[in-house]
């Protein structure tokens, strides 16, 4: 059997090619062959490819049905940006990595069964499923960036399989936990922080919309900048008394630092005490319900980025 590569940008922005079935022989596709190709709604992929190449299918906004052949090793980068009409896909047990923003901005995808030896998970790979309820990581993973999932509001299972060697979801808390720090690297809405993680990561619920409570157990040491933003339903927040960093005083409804009286993270909710000198960087980011907030004459710094997109502050 003949064996052939399509170049990079081959048939990148035919606008009416709606239907591509490619015959076997096909090893390589190089970057950005079919990109935006807008109303392409359905491929079929020849068993003999080994290697998709970055971008190929990004911007295909009507794509919704493609298998991944069983000899693919990696989901290479952007492969699926901005596929909006991409509803669910299956990864073969070829699937190695998932390379960054491969599913960026897929906000149709609701499921995706991801194999059973994916080892890493790079930045933004899944940035914007605002649709994606459910994925099951497996034990094989031994690098996750914390970005992966940022901005998947509607995200409510969350775990990694049991024998994973790197990270954990302990105690069915939905989230996923760097085991050797115990620290809590992406969680969601449904999130339950366990007692022995110490550790909140940045962007661990960045864009997790529809979370609505956070209580801070008292093992919790460091919350790191960016973990809690664009949290838009976020009316509840409690630290759990005797945490020896944090606390959340007279009902406060915020994080503050105790030794420093420095308040790192609020919602709509919260009432500055006047005890508070320091307004964090980031503490308010992205709270987009947040319409009104009385600084107390206490705070004398207020950090970058503490209110950036708080649309309807007045």
């Amino acid at each position: 059997m003949n064996t052939y590569k399509l170049g990079a940008s081959t048939f990148r922005n035919c606008e009416k090619m709606r239907d591509l079935v490619l015959s076997e022989g096909v090893t390589d596709i190089d970057n950005w062959a079919f990109a935006d190709c807008q109303n392409l709604t359905s491929v079929v992929l020849p068993d003999s490819l080994k290697r998709i190449g970055d971008f190929v299918f990004s911007g295909c906004q009507s794509l919704s049905n493609i298998k991944i052949p069983p000899h693919v090793s990696m989901i290479s980068e952007g492969l699926f940006y901005d596929c909006k009409s991409l509803g669910s896909i299956v990864l073969p047990d070829s699937v190695k990595c998932i390379r960054s923003a491969a599913f960026w901005g897929c906000d149709s995808l609701t499921e995706i069964l991801v194999g059973n030896n994916v080892r890493s998970i790079n930045e933004y790979a899944f940035y914007g499923c605002l649709r994606l309820g459910k994925i099951i990581l497996p034990r094989t993973l031994d690098e996750l960036d914390p970005s992966a999932f940022m901005f998947c509001p509607n995200l409510r299972e969350l775990s990694v399989e049991d024998g994973c060697m790197k990270y954990d979801s302990r105690e069915k808390c939905n989230a996923i936990i760097e085991t050797s720090t115990d620290s809590l690297l992406v969680g969601c809405y449904t999130t339950r922080i366990p007692s022995s993680v110490v550790e909140i990561g940045k962007h661990a619920f960045c864009g997790c919309w529809k979370l609505q409570n956070l209580h801070v157990p008292s093992s919790i040491h460091r919350i790191q900048k960016e973990a809690v933003t664009y949290c838009n339903s976020l009316t509840s927040i409690t630290v759990e008394e005797g945490n020896p960093v944090y606390d959340s005083r007279v009902n406060c409804n915020a994080v503050i630092e105790t030794a420093t009286n420095k308040l790192v993270v609020g919602c709509c909710t919260t009432v500055i005490p006047d005890s508070v000198v320091e307004i964090g960087p980031f503490s308010f980011k992205g709270c987009n319900e947040l319409e009104s907030l009385s600084i107390p004459d206490s705070v004398t710094r207020i950090g970058n980025r503490a209110f950036m997109d708080c649309a309807d502050l007045e």
